[in-house]
């Protein structure tokens, strides 16, 4: 087979650590490839682009599903070591069919790509640019060492006791080896900054897939996981799930997606349409914190939720007359 493969942060990473770097990072994506026993080499006519043939060999086994993925996971799984600073590289894959337009069939990342404002303020967008990266290689270094783990969150209804109906229990991502490495992180900040960075998707794919496996092994439990808003995109790994709960209905009825709302949908017809599919299958749909960010209200009219988890903001300025009571109903 013959791929395109398209480093997507590359050129933003370029303007943050400079032209060696892109270099730097070039070669770094060939040799993970040349490792793996594939034929990689630079686009000529396209920046930020390797032209991929060879196959994986049938031993392959590193829990991606498809050629494509593995491609992905090859040059992105592992960070850029760049002197102290350790970066991650954003992959795109395509398949490339003779006399036909490529395909995409790789985990491809929204475009979250952040243009530099003007000259005088550059310096200060490279900074925060470079804080993110921190916090998602600090996350994604953990993930990738086993040092996460999932902690279990009853999801009452009505009232909150000991005798209130559960009517699911949510995971929610914990570091289980804090000692380990970047003490200094906190898991919901570094999970905002791999959205802002365009990398959330390896996260919500490798929590969803942990979160499958435990309703697989506990019969009769209903467990929810978080899902970035920025992951709804057309991808390879998702197909692999569709096709998993579709075999798997009784997991299906027993998983409940929440949907955060820390960040938008890239392609919102696409992610709406996913959405429906993975209903039909039988997952529950929730809305996690509405009302918390500016512009969340929005979503309640694109998403038909099958639960909406209300921030305490909106009953507060419901009551006091701020918001109207009809948005309740």
């Amino acid at each position: 087979e013959e791929y395109m493969v398209r480093l997507a942060n590359l050129e933003e990473l370029e303007l943050v650590y400079g032209t060696d770097f892109y270099q730097f990072a070039l070669s770094f994506a060939i040799a993970c490839l040349q490792r793996k026993g594939l034929s990689a080499r630079a686009a000529k006519q396209k920046r930020a682009t390797l032209m991929v043939t060879g196959q994986f060999p049938t031993v392959e086994d590193s829990g991606y599903h498809g050629e494509a993925e593995r491609i992905c996971a090859a040059i992105g799984q592992v960070p850029v070591i760049w002197g102290i600073k350790q970066i991650y590289l954003q992959v795109e894959a395509q398949i490339l069919s003779t006399g036909k337009n490529p395909q995409l069939e790789g985990s491809r990342t929204a475009d979250c790509r952040r243009y530099p404002p003007a000259r005088g303020l550059r310096f200060l967008w490279r900074q925060h640019y470079q804080s993110d990266m921190h916090l998602a290689s600090c996350l994604l270094n953990d993930l990738h060492q086993g040092n996460l783990a999932l902690a279990f969150q009853s999801v009452a209804t009505r009232e909150y006791s000991e005798s209130a109906p559960t009517l699911y229990y949510e995971c929610l991502l914990r570091r289980n080896a804090p000692e380990a490495t970047c003490l200094s992180y906190v898991v919901p900040d570094a999970i905002q900054a791999l959205e802002r960075l365009g990398l959330v998707e390896r996260l919500d794919r490798s929590v969803l897939w942990t979160t499958l496996g435990t309703l697989a092994g506990s019969e009769g439990l209903n467990l929810g996981c978080n899902v970035s808003a920025r992951s709804f995109v057309s991808a390879a790994w998702w197909d692999e799930i569709l096709t998993h709960l579709g075999d798997r209905p009784d997991l299906a009825q027993r998983l409940v997606l929440e949907i955060t709302e820390t960040s938008t949908f890239p392609e919102e017809k696409s992610a709406l349409g996913l959405i429906r599919h993975l209903q039909l299958l039988g997952v529950r749909i929730a809305l996690d914190d509405i009302g918390k960010e500016a512009g969340s209200l929005d979503i309640l009219h694109k998403v038909r939720a099958n639960i909406v988890k209300l921030d305490k903001s909106v009953l507060e300025e419901t009551a006091e007359g701020e918001l109207p009571a009809r948005l309740l109903q």
